[in-house]
């Protein structure tokens, strides 16, 4: 059972900084602002570590009790609006596919992290760097200047530079041709003159090369997890303690709205086999039917 349990003292031992010890015994899990928190990464370094999908599952059926025991007793459980004040649960690591996902809902997530898959968005806030077709080294891709991604089979991306790149690149162009007009306005010159056409038709190819399609190559973004040491630092500036989590590059695959897109048909799908009609039904409810050892080794990450 599940239940708030007030801090009634607080010791001070030998002028150090005061930690407050809010874990739930045997399990390492806590409640922090209404969330239920496990502790990922800290439980598999310290060899006690339990898999993901049955813990998720675990803690639902807890909290199905909880609501039963001490809130609506005798009202179905499946009225999920009746039980929103207790404690969420956030499913976090391991989430790589749409599948995960519909998995962590499926038994009993109320929310999904999804940090690693995000990250693998072109518009995620990552560090970036491009290996383009013509280049040995990777260099620091400047999302910043791009619109309009596209990315074929091979993971070779391609875009368009922004109107405001574009003004900015043709200023030199652009200021030639203002030029030879305000000359033309005062007199001095006529737009039948040799050097105002070059100067115009010289524009008109900068821009036009300008707003061609820009093939980028392969992009890969830089992730880290926000206990790890480059998580640390991006925080406080320096690693203040035991570092977590890991460090990599990985392949930028998709755009945000079309990962998003497909992940609402799957799970949509996924209702509509489990015969779900709103998301609400759809958290906690579907029975969940190992096959096989590798369906054991999918799910429970």
């Amino acid at each position: 059972m599940i239940k708030f349990v007030e801090i009634e003292t607080i010791e001070y031992v030998n002028n150090l900084q005061y930690v407050n010890d809010i874990t739930v015994e045997n399990n390492h899990n806590y409640i922090a602002n209404n969330y239920l928190v496990h502790n990922c990464i800290t439980t598999s370094n310290v060899s006690i570590h339990y898999p993901q999908a049955s813990l998720i599952n675990e803690c639902y059926i807890i909290k199905k009790q909880l609501a039963y025991d001490n809130l609506y007793e005798n009202n179905p459980y499946n009225c999920y609006d009746k039980y929103v004040n207790l404690p969420k649960i956030v499913a976090d690591g391991g989430i790589r596919n749409y599948d995960h996902v519909i998995k962590a809902l499926a038994l009993g997530a109320d929310y999904v992290m999804i940090g690693s898959v995000f990250a693998q968005c072109i518009e995620s806030a990552g560090e970036k760097s491009s290996k383009n077709i013509n280049q040995k080294i990777a260099l620091r891709f400047p999302i910043e200047r791009y619109k309009d991604f596209s990315v074929n089979v091979k993971g070779n991306w391609s875009a368009y530079y922004t109107d405001k790149f574009i003004e900015e690149n043709s200023k030199t162009w652009k200021n030639k041709v203002d030029e030879w007009n305000k000359h033309i306005e005062e007199g001095l010159f006529t737009k039948d003159d040799t050097d105002y056409k070059l100067a115009v038709l010289q524009y008109q190819d900068k821009i036009k090369e300008l707003k061609e399609k820009r093939i980028l190559g392969s992009i890969d973004v830089k992730f880290f997890g926000m206990a790890s040491s480059d998580g640390q630092k991006s925080i406080d500036g320096e690693k203040k303690k035991t570092a977590e989590g890991i460090t990599k590059y990985l392949p930028v695959k998709y755009t945000l709205s079309g990962w998003t897109e497909n992940m609402i048909s799957y799970l949509r799908s996924a209702m509509s086999y489990t015969d779900c009609k709103t998301l609400k039904e759809f958290i906690g409810t579907p029975e969940l039917i190992v096959n096989s050892i590798s369906e054991i080794q999918a799910v429970n990450k």
